[in-house]
This record gives C-alpha cells, sequence and structure tokens, in this order.
C-alpha cells in the first residue's frame, strides 16, 4: 500500500499509549508483542512461488519468531498466526512470471506450487519448533524437575481444566479469576488506543465497500472483461494461472488476526487488559491500512460522480482527514501516558527509599546480576561476594495488604528484601514462597519441590499470608491512605481502638486499617501522592487533563475535587 501505511503505522507506535505501557512491562504478553511484530515483518510480503529455498527460509524465520513468541511468551498469540498459514497454503502471492517463460515452465511451476508451499511449512515448522522447544523443555525440565511444557499447560488448563481435578463437581479454570462483559475488550482498546483501534477493527469493512466500488467501476468500464496478457506465448487457459493474487485480497488477509484475536477475546468470560498486548502493533498496522482504503474509496467516489467533486480535492481531504484523525489521536494517547505516570506511578516509586537506606547495604535497582535478582526472588540461602553468609530469617520484611494487586515485582527490592502479604479481605489465592534452599542443596531442589500450600481453585491459602501484628513482624509496610479524601468509608480509616467499638459491623476495617494514621506504631518514611480513582471522573483518572480544562469541567458536571487524591505510604515500625 505504500509508504503512507509505513509512516502512520510508526506514528501510531511512538505516540500510542498502549505501547507506553506495555513496550516497558517485564510481561510474556510483551515478549509476545515485540516478537509477533518481527514476525509480521518477514510474512508481510507474500512467500515466493518461483523460489523454494527463499520461500523455506522466509517461512523458517517467521515460523521461528511465533514459536518463541508463544512457546516462551503467550501461548494464545498463536491465534495471530492463523491467517498467515492459511495465506502460506492457499495465497499464490503477488510474484509474476518472466515474459520469457514458457508454457510448460509455467504449467508446471503453477500446477505445484501448493505442494510445495506445504512442504516448506511442515519443514519450517520442525526446524523451529526443534529450535524453540527444545532448549525451553531443557530449562524448565531441569527446574521442575520432571518433562514438562508450560505453555501447554496454561493452554490445557484454561481449554480442559478438568483435566487437573480429580473431583469433576469443582468449579475449575479462568473465570474463577474474573469475568467481565462482552464489550471489555472494546472499551479497554479505546481507551489505550482511542481512534487508531476503531479504524483497525473497520479495515476490512472498509475493504468491501472498496471491492464493492471496484466492481460497480469495472462494470461501467468500457472493455472492462479485457484483461492485459503478460506474455505473447499464453494462451486464455493460462491466465488464471499467471495473473498474481491482488492487492486488495493480500491486505484483508494482514487485517484479518486483530479482528480475529478481538472476536475470540470478547466471547471468553475471563477477559485481562493485557491479553491484547501481542497485537497492538497489528492495531497500528491495521489503522494505517484503513487510512489509506479511505483514500481509494475517495478515488472510486471520484470515479463514479466526477461532477460532483474534483479528484485532488477528495484526495487532498481524505489524506487531511486520515492526519487529522493521527494527530488527535496522539494528543489523546500522550495524555492517556502522562496521566498513567502521573496517577499510579507511585506505586513502583514508594520503594525506591529501601535502596538508599544504610541498613540494606543494596546498590541501586540497575544493572544487577540476573544470578542475584533469581536468589532474592527465591529466599534462597547464598554466599555473597564477601564472604558472608546471608540466611532467609534475615530477610527484611517489607509488608503490603490491601494493596497487594499493585506490587510491581521483586526487581523492586533490594537484596535480602522480602515481600509479605498482610492478611486482607481478599480471599482468593496469593502467590506463595519458593521452599529456602539450605547451604548444601541447590536452586533445583527448591524450584523442583514439590508445594502442598497451594490450589488452582483460586482459594485461599492462610500460610501465603502473615495474620499476626505486621508492627512485631515487619521492617516496612506499603499502604495507600485515602483518609482525607475518601469521605463515604470514614470509618475505614479509623484508628484501630475505635474500630473494636464498632467490630461487628466493620469488620473488614480491622482487616484493612490505615496504617498511616496508627502514628504510635508506624513511622513514615516517605509518602507519594496517589490518586484515588473511585472518586475521580474520568476526565482526571484516565487522561491528563490540565488544570483549566479541569476546572471547568468540574464546574460544568457538578464534581467534587477535594476527594480525588490520597497518599500511597512507605512505613516503619516506630520501635524498630
Amino acid at each position: 500500500m505504500g509508504g503512507r501505511v509505513a509512516l502512520h503505522t510508526f506514528i501510531s507506535l511512538i505516540f500510542g499509549a498502549g505501547m507506553y505501557h506495555s513496550g516497558s512491562s517485564f510481561l510474556p504478553g510483551t515478549l509476545s508483542m515485540q516478537l509477533v511484530m518481527l514476525a509480521f515483518s518477514w510474512g508481510m510480503i507474500s512467500s515466493p512461488t518461483l523460489d523454494f529455498l527463499r520461500g523455506l527460509t522466509r517461512a523458517t524465520i517467521c515460523l521461528s519468531l511465533f514459536s518463541v513468541a508463544c512457546i516462551w511468551g503467550w501461548p494464545y498469540a498463536g491465534v495471530l498466526l492463523i491467517p498467515w498459514i492459511f495465506e502460506h497454503i492457499f495465497v499464490r502471492g503477488s510474484e509474476t512470471f518472466d515474459k520469457d517463460s514458457t508454457i510448460l515452465q509455467i504449467k508446471d511451476i503453477s500446477g505445484n506450487w501448493r505442494k510445495k508451499r506445504v512442504l516448506s511449512l511442515f519443514i519450517s515448522s520442525a526446524i523451529s519448533l526443534l529450535l524453540v522447544l527444545t532448549p525451553s523443555m531443557i530449562f524448565d525440565s531441569n527446574y521442575y524437575g520432571r518433562s514438562v511444557l508450560p505453555s501447554l499447560n496454561q493452554v490445557i488448563y484454561n481449554i480442559f481444566p478438568k483435566l487437573f481435578l480429580s473431583d469433576q463437581s469443582k468449579v475449575l479454570g479462568p473465570n474463577l479469576y474474573g469475568t467481565e462483559p462482552w464489550y471489555f475488550y472494546l472499551v479497554n482498546g479505546f481507551l489505550n488506543w482511542n481512534f487508531i483501534f476503531i479504524f483497525s477493527l473497520l479495515t476490512i469493512p472498509l475493504l468491501i465497500v472498496q471491492s464493492l466500488l471496484s466492481e460497480i467501476i469495472k462494470s461501467k468500464a468500457p472493455n472492462s472483461n479485457q484483461d492485459a496478457v503478460p506474455s505473447t506465448k499464453l494462451n486464455e487457459e493460462l491466465k488464471s494461472l499467471v495473473t498474481p493474487t491482488s492487492t486488495t485480497t493480500l491486505v484483508y488477509i494482514r487485517a484479518l488476526p486483530v479482528t480475529l484475536m478481538v472476536i475470540i477475546l470478547s466471547l471468553q468470560p475471563h477477559k485481562e487488559e493485557r491479553f491484547l498486548v501481542p497485537m497492538y502493533p497489528l492495531i497500528c498496522l491495521c489503522s494505517s491500512m484503513s487510512f489509506e482504503t479511505l483514500r481509494v474509496i475517495s478515488t472510486q467516489m471520484t470515479n463514479l460522480s466526477r461532477n460532483f467533486i474534483k479528484l485532488q480535492d477528495l484526495e487532498y481531504g481524505a489524506r487531511t482527514y486520515s492526519w487529522l484523525v493521527l494527530l488527535i489521536s496522539s494528543a489523546i494517547s500522550i495524555s492517556r501516558s502522562l496521566a498513567i505516570y502521573n496517577n499510579y506511578s507511585s506505586s513502583m516509586l514508594i520503594y525506591n527509599p529501601l535502596f538508599n537506606l544504610k541498613q540494606s547495604h543494596a546498590e541501586l535497582p540497575i544493572g544487577n546480576s540476573l544470578k542475584t535478582q533469581i536468589l532474592n526472588t527465591l529466599k534462597l540461602s547464598s554466599k555473597k561476594e564477601n564472604g558472608e553468609n546471608t540466611n532467609y530469617s534475615d530477610n527484611k520484611k517489607v509488608c503490603i495488604g490491601k494493596d497487594w494487586y499493585r506490587f510491581p515485582s521483586h526487581f523492586f527490592l533490594p537484596d535480602n528484601f522480602q515481600l509479605v502479604f498482610l492478611k486482607s479481605k481478599f480471599d482468593g489465592l496469593l502467590p506463595g514462597d519458593f521452599i529456602p534452599v539450605s547451604h548444601n542443596n541447590t536452586i533445583t531442589e527448591s524450584t523442583s519441590k514439590v508445594i502442598s500450600d497451594t490450589n488452582c481453585l483460586n482459594e485461599f491459602e492462610p500460610s501465603h499470608v502473615f495474620s499476626g501484628q505486621p508492627e512485631k513482624y515487619c521492617d516496612y509496610l506499603v499502604d495507600i491512605d485515602y483518609s482525607e479524601s475518601n469521605t463515604k468509608e470514614s470509618g475505614y480509616y479509623m484508628d484501630t481502638d475505635t474500630l473494636t467499638k464498632i467490630e461487628e459491623d466493620n469488620h473488614i476495617h480491622n482487616l484493612e486499617p490505615n496504617f498511616s494514621k496508627m502514628h504510635q506504631k508506624w513511622d513514615v518514611v516517605e509518602c507519594l501522592p496517589f490518586l484515588n480513582s473511585e472518586n475521580s471522573p474520568i476526565w482526571v483518572r484516565s487522561f491528563y487533563t490540565p488544570y483549566p480544562l479541569r476546572l471547568i469541567l468540574d464546574k460544568l458536571l457538578k464534581k467534587d475535587s477535594s476527594n480525588r487524591w490520597g497518599n500511597i505510604c512507605l512505613l516503619k515500625p516506630s520501635h524498630k
């Protein structure tokens, strides 16, 4: 479709709010997204029909990248590969024959190209699986202590969950972790990509309109049935063999992955924002193809009614419209990215003071070796470089209660610090710890140990939380304080001594007290502002709105702006 599609895609990738937060995330979906983008860069050009070896090489590279995306990353990204497989087998492509090709050569190549494609798909699949699956199984089986393929287990659990249970009467599967309405991904896609997401879903409908207009124009054009003959040696029976696949057909296939993925994911009751991440670059590509298709449609409309408007004016209008949409979309995306950082980044920044504390003896969280991070995550006993031994019980305890889901990663904690969950109203399964490794054991003995205090039913495990007095056990505690902004649930932030008087009615408050207000038990190390999203309108919680505009909207819609912000605080016990 030309350089305009590439330029529009490039701009969308740069400014898209979806890329802002997904591109820097340390999640399997992010790895899949990056590799899917690389795979499509190889799969965008149709497989060559005339050169088997070149086609095999291209297919092997494309499938290898997809295999890494699915096996090492997120397995359901394989849905995005289905249109490419269809094209590889059933679509000849845009390659044309040489003018000097003989009739026998053309018949031979045209009659056998699909068999060669199937053969190349089989060979390239075997090579890519061998290159990707082998190291994955060796690594995982070594640390799990048995032959295992985690990506396959994940697919089986989500599609055939009953295979994991002996008691078939119990409910199992992804729905245990929450369900959302069918339009969840439409709302979420618009939130992260706004108009770019809308145009990505309009690609196929616009292509249908373009195809219909093309047929109308052909029917009205004189001598429309006389096709150009590429070679004088060809007769009528060979025209179908040498005619390359139309650009419109190829664009249909390029646009299919996004639509297919959105439909399949929307049909699943359990939905999460991160499930869309692997196809984010394809959303940008499809929206750019929609812009170009609109330009083509404008040209077709001009050909049908030449007296209505000048061709140059209509094409100029279509191009201007596409750039205007890109400009508005980029501005909204920048506003969204700024809001994410301004409103919610404190949940990560609050751990920075731990690296500056003298008692931690830790380096800044930049450049730590992977081994050090793994040992820290596994809570292992290991020899430090200075020869000192570190015991599991000597780790500093960083506790978190009701805001457990805001903890980013152990990479945000210094060495010899461990996360501890406090008991809260959440009654599902929280992550547990690996078995600590003693001085005479190895890492694999920890990772392969079968843990009994876990389940696949999302049932609460008491051993995963600390239910005692946190001020006596925790070295630090992270808690969000909405006491000044939350007026509807003031009891939620009352002191523990006061709560005992209304214990029966407010049992939840005993589980989730406002630690920041317990000045006799906790000292504040640092507090950072954190948005109270429940008390904030959409133009505050989802987008960065300049203060004058925010003030106008609040006044027009009669919104109270005094209860929107709280604090996320790093606390330490007063007696320590």
